[in-house]
């Protein structure tokens, strides 16, 4: 989401959960973006909208992220405080449309799973991102 012009995203963002950083699904948000506005911002942060917890490059780069799968998270442009971010982002996460279609995402996310693990295919789980700014 852009907080100055009122732009926002939702994205979902396929990582390996056994390999993957901080830092690595950071560098994919500016890749899945389709809304020029957010593709040209440089990300540092995720942020949990549920109970706050940050996931910063600086800090987290090199770990191996604590996701859920297919959680939602907000992703924090540079010069954002993710407080403020997660402030505007949790309204709109919580209006019922999106709710919706956040579920029939996951319905979907976790039938494919089970299709690939039945089909002896790599398991490669897949996240949700909203982007912030």
């Amino acid at each position: 989401r852009d907080p100055e012009q009122k732009i926002f995203e939702l994205c979902s963002i396929r990582y390996d959960p056994k390999t993957s950083t901080v830092g690595t699904i950071i560098d994919k948000i500016r890749v899945h973006a389709t809304e020029p506005n957010l593709a040209v911002l440089k990300y540092s942060t995720l942020v949990r909208p549920d109970d706050g917890k940050e996931f910063s490059r600086l800090g987290d780069d090199y770990k191996r992220v604590d996701i859920e799968d297919s959680e939602v998270l907000v992703a924090v442009p540079d010069g954002f405080k993710p407080s403020k971010c997660r402030k505007i982002a949790v309204p709109i996460l919580r209006d019922p449309k999106l709710d919706k279609l956040l579920r029939r995402a996951r319905r979907e996310n976790e039938k494919q799973q089970r299709e690939s693990r039945g089909k002896g295919r790599s398991r490669s789980k897949s996240r949700t991102r909203t982007k912030a700014k």
